[in-house]
């Protein structure tokens, strides 16, 4: 719907390769890193998009959502 309307998405965030882990880690692109904290991994299965965010990549992410972790 976005892209209908003239969105033009710029990156593609990391989540993990199974939906259900509390950190974001996937064999292609690995852990995604806390970007105020490289010890620190992003939670969750949107944690690669709130990462983006957090670190002002992007002015909004576009998660999907299983358990809460938006």
């Amino acid at each position: 719907m976005l892209k209908y309307e003239g969105a033009i998405p710029i990156v593609r965030g990391n989540c993990p390769q199974f939906c259900w882990v509390g950190h974001t880690e996937n064999r292609i692109f690995g852990r995604g890193l806390n970007p105020y904290d490289k010890n620190r991994t992003v939670g969750g299965s949107s944690g690669g998009d709130g990462a983006l965010v957090s670190a002002r990549c992007v002015v909004f992410g576009i998660g999907t959502d299983i358990g809460g972790s938006i």
